[in-house]
């Protein structure tokens, strides 16, 4: 025969409230003082008040509260319920408010009226005092910390400052070096020619400046406190010092160094279109010191052609050779030579 599953025919306790546990139809649980049977499964933390889900089964009192009569219930901590359902004190507790009273009953000399008004006062002045220098501590600490970090801040600073030092001194090492080096080459190259200046200056500082005035390398020795020139720069200046000769031809920068008799010419030049030139044309002339004897430079030109000029003793610069230069193509030529 088969068998017909009706599901829970009575009510089953479930003990109090809980808003985590899901109830099913037919239950029965109890909420502050009252009990509710379970109309159907309701979803979980709702409470049993929720008329939907619920039906009150039998009415309590409610809790009491401070203007509103009802149950009252032992808090377990300072009160206790007998098996007669007698609520009294914990004796702990009553043993506690014994001890404070025959305490408070040994107590003597326990000042009154005007004197434990002004010690009353002293002990708030004392509070007061000490409140005070507790905030200017506080302060004194911020003050502190933030000394520190400034300390911190500038430590690094000096840290960063060294180290840039450092980097300039070994810079200036270097830099040093290399300018002896060239200090001596250029003595080596120049003895035969200017005489002995450089062995005389020997272990004597020497400042280099520019003087823009001039046009003039100069240099100043601290040991003999005076000034002498080293290098005289003369820049080209249109129809000056050296003038175009050749046709078609265009000076675009020159520039003279020199210092004794020692010379050092660069020239800058194109030609305006398509230039064939033969051997021993004149390309420029010059109005400065003419040069000693014939001194030969290498032309080159952005194409990568080479051209061989002669500067000759009599202040003219001739082509060596044939030459021939596409329009607008920039020439470079150095000559380095010594004057009469």
């Amino acid at each position: 025969m088969a068998k017909v599953d009706y599901g829970a025919v009575a009510l089953i306790p479930v003990g109090d409230y809980s808003a985590s546990r899901q109830y099913h139809a037919n239950e029965l649980v109890g909420y502050q003082g009252s009990s509710y049977i379970a109309l159907q499964n309701p979803p979980v933390g709702t409470l049993p008040t929720n008329t939907t889900y619920f039906m009150l089964h039998t009415e309590g009192t409610s809790i009491a509260t401070a203007s509103t009569p009802g149950t009252v219930k032992p808090d377990g901590t300072s009160t206790v319920v007998d098996g007669t359902g007698a609520m009294s004190v914990k004796p702990s507790i009553l043993q506690t408010i014994q001890d404070t009273a025959e305490s408070a009953s040994k107590i003597g000399n326990v000042p009154t009226g005007e004197t434990l008004q002004s010690q009353l006062n002293a002990a708030a002045q004392s509070i007061v005092q000490n409140t005070t220098d507790i905030t200017q501590l506080k302060t004194d600490v911020a003050q502190n910390t933030t000394d520190i970090t400034q300390l911190k801040t500038d430590v690094a600073q000096n840290t960063t400052d060294i180290t840039q030092l450092k980097t300039d001194v070994a810079q200036n090492t270097t830099d040093i070096a290399a300018n002896a080096a060239g200090i001596s080459a250029l003595n080596t190259g120049l003895t035969s020619k200017i005489g002995t200046f450089e062995t005389q200056q020997a272990n004597r500082i020497l400042n280099i400046v520019h003087d823009t005035n001039s046009d003039e390398i100069i240099a100043h020795d601290e040991k003999l406190d005076r000034w002498f020139p080293i290098w005289q720069q003369v820049k080209y200046y249109q129809g000056t010092w050296l003038t175009p000769v050749a046709q078609n031809l265009v000076i675009d920068s020159a520039t003279l160094f020199g210092w004794g008799r020692l010379r050092i010419l660069c020239i800058n030049f194109h030609f305006t279109q398509q230039t064939n030139l033969a051997d021993g044309v004149q390309l420029f002339s010059m109005l400065s010191t003419a040069p000693v004897g014939s001194f030969f430079a290498l032309a080159r030109n952005g194409s990568s052609q080479m051209a061989q000029l002669a500067l000759n003793g009599n202040k003219t610069i001739n082509l060596w050779g044939a030459m021939q230069s596409v329009a607008t193509s920039m020439w470079s030529v150095q000559f380095t030579y010594f004057t009469v």
